[in-house]
């Protein structure tokens, strides 16, 4: 299984477990095939579906996925198409340019969150946090702490039928990028207490 793929996973799995506005299930499960936002590609594709859309030959195919090497946002990166059943539920980007100075990663961050807003409005969650010790003074993060997996970028922006993750993290000493967009629909059926309302405040 790819490294990407294994990212892809994992940077899913890190959304925050809230309700998602608007999600309401039996709705989007009829509009399950819509247009992603991610590439030329809408939810729910087979495989060759896909690389119909893309005009270079896959880097890698499996049955879970396709993978591509593409630019985007002026950036080389890998590009991840991720399928459950036979159906396009993720897709990524991990971006691969490395920096002499860890504080370019940031820098970079903070221009590809830049164009995301530009497209999908502020997200609904943007936080900095240092991944074990949450009272940490944020004055003292910066790009090694990024790249040696203390410190965890992250911003979310939630689509009518797509979730958008923006991350920035790191491992064995090397910072890892990507976005991540991903079916409304698979991470409902993955996490069901996102669709549910929120609980009506006691007293009322």
């Amino acid at each position: 299984m790819d490294k990407i793929f294994i990212l892809i996973l994992m940077m899913s799995y890190m959304f925050l477990v809230v309700a998602c506005p608007g999600s309401n299930e039996e709705k989007v499960q009829q509009n399950a095939v819509q247009n992603t936002g991610f590439r030329q590609t809408n939810w729910g594709m087979t495989p060759d579906e896909v690389k119909q859309t893309e005009k270079s030959t896959p880097l890698k195919q499996t049955n879970e996925l396709v993978l591509y090497r593409v630019y985007h946002m002026d950036n080389p990166a890998k590009t991840g198409f991720v399928f459950k059943d036979g159906k396009l539920v993720k897709g990524a980007y991990l971006f691969e340019e490395t920096y002499d100075n860890p504080d370019e990663y940031i820098a970079t961050y903070e221009k590809i969150k830049s164009a995301l807003i530009s497209d999908y409005g502020p997200p609904s969650l943007d936080e900095i946090k240092w991944a074990n010790d949450e009272d940490r003074d944020l004055a003292e993060a910066d790009g090694k702490s990024v790249c040696e997996g203390e410190v965890i970028y992250k911003s979310e922006w939630v689509q009518e039928y797509t979730l958008i993750t923006l991350l920035l993290d790191g491992a064995n000493h090397k910072c890892r990028q990507g976005i991540i967009y991903e079916s409304k629909l698979n991470y409902i059926s993955e996490h069901p207490e996102a669709a549910r309302p929120p609980a009506a405040d006691q007293g009322k």
